[in-house]
């Protein structure tokens, strides 16, 4: 299964406005990362923070380069919370997830990536919420989780959607990946 692209709108001032407030949230919770998580707060440096408006993504997502960050979501986390779902995108390219997929079914495997990363996260005392899980998955890979799951579990999934090597993003035909089709920055 593929991600469908579909053209967007370009943001209204308002939204405009509200981007550039989180894009400064962005990079001060990144210098926060540092100060209290500095191996995440290092790998977080190396990500480009786009913050969006776009009804195609509710939350996070990341390309293993980018991390786009829904603005509205972001805006009305506490610090803390910003803090956790940084980590989560930022573990999800450690991990490099968007390359393991394989010839998994997609929920599943995007299931067994959050849980995999969001186990590290509790460890590490981030402010996360981990998904349903057994005890035994901890300090296990996404590919074992997936293979230990029991049917039905995946429909517990969070909002991110995560995007695979296979995923055909905007700009890709040219060799040239475009990012925020709503700002056109990277």
């Amino acid at each position: 299964m593929k991600i469908e692209i579909r053209e967007c709108r370009k943001p209204n001032a308002e939204e405009e406005a509200l981007k550039a407030k989180v894009r400064e949230m962005m990079q001060f919770d990144r210098c926060r990362l540092l100060e209290k998580h500095p191996f995440v707060g290092h790998l977080a440096m190396h990500l480009d923070m786009i913050p969006v408006i776009d009804s195609r993504m509710t939350t996070a997502t990341t390309d293993g380069t980018r991390m786009f960050m829904d603005a509205e979501f972001y805006s009305k986390m506490d610090e803390e919370e910003r803090l956790g779902i940084i980590g989560h995108e930022v573990w999800h390219c450690a991990l490099r997830h968007f390359q393991r997929l394989g010839n998994r079914d997609r929920k599943k495997f995007n299931f067994a990536c959050d849980v995999e990363v969001d186990l590290l996260l509790h460890r590490d005392g981030f402010k996360v919420e981990v998904l349903p899980h057994e005890a035994s998955w901890e300090g296990k890979s996404a590919e074992q989780i997936y293979d230990l799951m029991f049917p039905g579990l995946e429909q517990f999934q969070k909002d991110d959607e995560h995007i695979f090597d296979s995923d055909k993003l905007p700009g890709d035909d040219d060799g040239e990946n475009e990012g925020d089709a709503s700002d056109g920055e990277d």
